[in-house]
Order: C-alpha cells, then sequence, then structure tokens
C-alpha cells in the first residue's frame, strides 16, 4: 500500500536525521559546546520517544 510504503521512508528518514544528529552532539561535546551538545541531546531523546510512542502512525497524523 502507497500509504505504509511512505510511512515506512519518513520513518527511515527520521531515524537517519537522529543518526545525524548523534554525530553533531559527539562533535559538539569534542569542541567544549556542552551545552549546545546537551540540549541537542535532549531533543533527540524527546523525538526518539515520540517515534516509539507513535509506533505505527504516520508522521503528520493529529495526536489524540
Amino acid at each position: 500500500m502507497a500509504s505504509d510504503d511512505e510511512a515506512v521512508r519518513y520513518r527511515h528518514a527520521a531515524l537517519m536525521v537522529l543518526d545525524q544528529l548523534d554525530w553533531c552532539v559527539e562533535y559538539l561535546r569534542s569542541i567544549r559546546k556542552h551545552q549546545i551538545a546537551d540540549r541537542i541531546a535532549q531533543n533527540r531523546s524527546a523525538i526518539m520517544r515520540r517515534l516509539e510512542t507513535n509506533g505505527n502512525r504516520e508522521f503528520g497524523e493529529a495526536e489524540r
């Protein structure tokens, strides 16, 4: 089904972005920008929790 394929693609893209954020956090820590790194890490964790909470729902769907 097209919408299922699209949801899988969006989820995969979101996970790739989270991996990039991990890299950014580590880089920022290596250059001693700890406050920025910590804030991005918190945001990344919140996004991950939201993805896990939403399960199979498509992105952009209103939360109830």
